[in-house]
């Protein structure tokens, strides 16, 4: 029996904060299963925001302006990631009754029994009956995705040399600096593969990545043998 058929016609939720790697981890696990999910979005405010999720008291008053509503029906299977909605998904599985079957995917820094089953990398230390261990972050990634999407873009990358070297370009956050000083580096080094070995280019950025950042790197690299993608139409990571 396929995931799809167990499950049938179940309603889903994917819950998380507006980040593209928390989202994207939520969404293998539903496409995996085969269920199509409804992505519930939370901005939290204040107090909630500035309290560990065991303190947090009416936890659904916790989402802000610009959250998706968390509200009956409540689904049949949620899947949700990282801090904010932790104390979101034990409130939904005790509106509902305990009918809501949660899974929790990253330590939720709580005692896992809260929820139905909780999915963590082998890194994190958390453990127990109903805890699964995986070997890196669950994604999106199949063989079947990257044969299409590849098919897809091919004729825009068919003029560029070959081989070719993806670059999936990240940016800043609260732990790690990437400036333009890093990227005049990163540019440097591109164009010297291009120059010795005659490799094609291809840039795939995030929202986290400074535009002054994209525009050293084009000004770096040969057009000729190189594709930037500008954040404009859909995103060709997975090509």
């Amino acid at each position: 029996m396929t995931p799809s058929a167990a499950l049938g016609g179940a309603r889903c939720w994917v819950l998380s904060e507006d980040k593209a790697g928390m989202v994207n981890q939520c969404l293998g696990l539903a496409e995996a299963l085969g269920v199509e999910p409804v992505c519930k979005i939370v901005r939290i405010r204040a107090p909630w925001r500035h309290l560990p999720p065991p303190l947090w008291f009416r936890a659904l008053a916790a989402p802000g302006p610009g959250s998706d509503p968390l509200a009956p029906p409540w689904p049949d299977l949620l899947i949700a990631t990282g801090r904010a909605s932790v104390a979101l998904s034990i409130a939904v599985r005790r509106a509902g009754g305990g009918r809501t079957f949660t899974v929790q995917i990253q330590d939720p820094r709580v005692n896992p029994v809260r929820f139905d089953l909780v999915v963590v990398p082998e890194h994190d230390r958390c453990r127990g009956d109903n805890v699964m261990v995986t070997r890196g972050a669950l994604h999106r990634v199949t063989p079947e995705r990257l044969s299409a999407e590849g098919a897809r873009l091919a004729p825009a990358l068919a003029h560029l040399p070959r081989p070719l070297v993806a670059v999936l370009l990240g940016g800043s956050n609260r732990h790690y600096r990437f400036d333009p000083g890093d990227a005049d580096r990163l540019g440097d080094q591109l164009a010297a593969l291009h120059r010795t070995h005659g490799v094609g280019v291809v840039v795939t950025p995030s929202r986290r990545t400074d535009p002054q950042v994209l525009r050293m790197l084009a000004g770096r690299l040969p057009p000729e043998a190189s594709v930037i993608w500008d954040g404009r139409g859909e995103n060709p990571y997975f090509a």
